[in-house]
């Protein structure tokens, strides 16, 4: 290296740093890809199913909500309008559940879970239901 003119030594380090720069920048774009790709699964699956998990429990407020109005109307058309806002957010309340479950990566225990107690939930709406249009027969 001593032998070497300035001109020399000044390109051969010139090009040890342009190696050290192309490496770098195949480094970082080979990263940013793969940053890329993971953004992408981020954005199919996790952003959907907060949306998902957040419309079913709207929908289950919203159910309780109208079944909580039902018992407390007085008129047996209204209470026929409150329990029937229920039956359709039920079954929106379904097939969210089931949208959700297909784009989730969650195990299917949870849902078969999740999915007993909705059931649970719909037999004490029955009864629910089953009471009010006692009560309001014995009223008429």
């Amino acid at each position: 290296m001593k032998n070497m003119k300035l001109k020399t030594k000044l390109l051969f380090s010139f090009g040890i740093i342009l190696m050290g720069t192309i490496i770098l920048a195949i480094t970082a774009f080979i990263s940013i890809s793969s940053i890329s790709k993971e953004l992408d699964i981020f954005e199919k699956t996790a952003v959907p199913n907060t949306y998902y998990a957040h419309e079913i429990h709207t929908q289950l407020v919203s159910v309780r909500a109208s079944l909580l109005e039902a018992m407390t109307e007085e008129n047996d058309a209204d209470i026929q309008k409150r329990l029937q806002q229920a039956d359709a957010t039920s079954q929106e309340l379904y097939n969210t559940l089931s949208i959700y479950r297909q784009n989730s990566t969650v195990a299917p225990e949870l849902f078969n879970s999740f999915e007993s107690t909705i059931n649970q939930a719909g037999d004490i709406r029955k009864e629910i239901v089953a009471l009010l249009e006692a009560n309001t027969s014995e009223l008429n």
